[in-house]
């Protein structure tokens, strides 16, 4: 693997930035340690919570994360999506209890991501009756005391309590990395090659994506910039001059963890070597996931 040949530009190895996060919760964050059931154990305090609201025109492809054996009647399929930098759990939820549905409370365990609800409670305008579904956008905050750097599962550890029965039930949110990708994101050349080098390469993780739909650059940085994965240099492959590229990108998760992207391209071909260094190899594997999947 070629090295990056500019020059360091002062910043320590790991690129590392103050350790302040891009949005703090609120001060009941709905997060209650480590332990789900600390909040499923007593009634959540009233709350002036927003009525679930419909979907966006632009619905996002929602994922099946509980059915109604494991909900006690309630099943729900969801997505953790962002849009315009705020970031929210869109979910579908479908009642076959005999009991009206007016509110859900809903709590997520510590994660790696730093994610709580910014409303414990989940209120429905219309109670969901026998039979019928509603939607609901659940809006999340990024705070440390909800981060768990320990945590690689790949998702969130959610509980949800029906209000109606007191039924409790658990289910995982899985977790595309752009979506916590902060906003704003950006990084000068050299300090770029300086944390690239500093990074050990037991620590890189790389993979090839196939059949891209384009290898033009122009349309590649506009993909990925939309999700907020900052350009940052390109250069021809030492001794690859005029026949291999590289380029560079950089994104900053919510929780201010760096990602340095190298996205290596071949003349006549579409397809792409991917690339990722990071002092956090298991958040360099999900990144490589979802830069290869924006690319396709």
């Amino acid at each position: 693997e070629e090295e990056e040949e500019e020059e360091s530009a002062g910043v320590d190895s790991t690129g590392a930035t103050p350790a302040s996060y891009a949005s703090s919760a609120p001060a009941h964050s709905g997060g209650g340690g480590n332990n789900l059931l600390d909040l499923m154990d007593d009634e959540p305090a009233p709350v002036a919570a927003p009525a679930a609201r419909a979907a966006s025109a632009q619905a996002p492809k929602l994922l099946p994360l509980v059915s109604a054996e494991a909900g006690h009647g309630i099943s729900i399929s969801g997505a953790l999506v962002k849009n315009n930098g705020q970031m929210s759990l869109e979910m579908h939820i479908t009642n076959s209890t005999a009991t009206p549905v007016q509110s859900l409370a809903i709590q997520l365990n510590k994660n790696a991501f730093g994610l709580a609800p910014s409303n414990p409670q989940i209120n429905f305008s219309n109670s969901i009756s026998n039979g019928s579904s509603a939607t609901a956008s659940l809006g999340l905050v990024a705070t440390p005391q909800m981060h768990n750097p320990a945590d690689v599962s790949g998702g969130i550890q959610a509980a949800i309590k029906n209000l109606a029965s007191n039924n409790v039930f658990y289910f995982n949110i899985p977790v595309s990395l752009e979506v916590v990708f902060a906003a704003g994101a950006s990084m000068e050349v050299g300090a770029l090659a300086a944390a690239w080098k500093g990074i050990e390469e037991s620590l890189e993780v790389s993979t090839l994506v196939n059949d891209l739909p384009t290898v033009d650059l122009e349309v590649i940085k506009g993909k990925l910039g939309a999700k907020d994965i900052a350009f940052v240099a390109k250069r021809d492959v030492p001794g690859q001059e005029g026949q291999q590229v590289a380029v560079y990108f950089f994104a900053r998760t919510v929780t201010n963890a760096q990602l340095f992207i190298e996205l290596k391209f071949k003349t006549g071909m579409n397809l792409a070597k991917v690339t990722v260094r990071s002092t956090n190899k298991h958040l360099s594997e999900l990144c490589k996931v979802a830069v290869a999947k924006l690319l396709i």
